[in-house]
């Protein structure tokens, strides 16, 4: 008894820990030029006509391991899968954030124009695999969620980062569900694959249906991290993900100063 009161003692201090770090004026500060940055980016390109970045963050984070003092994750579109994924990072002695970009979609805006930098994305980025072995889409939305975790379960993702590996761990809740059913989308998730809560990869499972096929589970990868990658199935060799070295596709990263 005295020992499960001293862990919900230590885990209340943590909690309170956090819960004032996040009100601190210096951290509202940060959110807000933030928020005022990712206003400020534009989207352009014919397929781009009212894209905009959504007001408020999906994701907020630190990794003091790593010097990331704050980061916040935000999606491009409101519907569906997003056509991108914004990430601004704020490191220790920059007085600027730099910023992540990683297309999510494969039909991305043809640019992206932040302050001094414009991304300029490519079709067809995004490889969807199927898997095997894996139970049948259910007709129930909350039981495919749990399908979802299930499969997830399945996978390891293990980064290599300055000639250190690390394997990362999955936040437990998704970072968004959806839906599209004019791209024959059923149902739809992505989970964050982090190092600590620093989001590292991001891992899309979706229920896929056609006229001429049963609905079935595809995946999808999308770093928002320039680490190498190495992701397993069931034990299994699934992806190799190079470790980014600058040049055009789908992810690129604007550092700050």
């Amino acid at each position: 008894m005295q020992r499960l009161c001293f862990c919900f003692i230590v885990f209340l201090s943590c909690w309170l820990t956090q819960s004032a770090t996040a009100a601190t004026p210096v951290s509202k500060a940060r959110l807000q030029e933030m928020t005022e940055r990712v206003k400020a980016v534009k989207v352009d390109g014919e397929n781009s006509k009212g894209l905009k970045f959504e007001t408020k963050p999906l994701l907020r984070f630190t990794d003091p391991t790593r010097k990331l003092e704050d980061a916040t994750l935000w999606r491009l579109g409101e519907k569906g899968r997003p056509k991108a994924i914004l990430i601004l990072e704020k490191y220790e002695h920059h007085t600027v954030p730099s910023y992540e970009l990683t297309v999510t979609s494969s039909d991305p805006p043809e640019r992206i124009i932040g302050p001094r930098w414009i991304f300029r994305s490519k079709s067809g980025q995004i490889e969807w695999s199927g898997l095997p072995d894996v139970p049948k889409p259910s007709a129930n939305p909350r039981l495919r969620l749990s399908q979802m975790k299930q499969i997830l379960r399945r996978f390891k993702v293990s980064e290599t980062f300055q000639r250190q590996t690390y394997v990362l761990r999955m936040l437990p809740k998704a970072l968004m569900e959806y839906t599209d059913d004019e791209k024959g989308i059923s149902a739809g998730g992505i989970f964050v694959f982090s190092h600590g809560t620093n989001a590292e990869l991001l891992l899309m499972v979706e229920v896929h249906k056609n006229k001429k096929q049963p609905e079935e589970w595809r995946v999808a990868t999308a770093r928002v991290g320039g680490a190498s990658f190495e992701v397993e199935f069931d034990g299994k060799p699934f992806r190799s993900i190079p470790e980014w070295r600058g040049g055009g596709g789908a992810y690129c990263h604007f550092g700050g100063n």
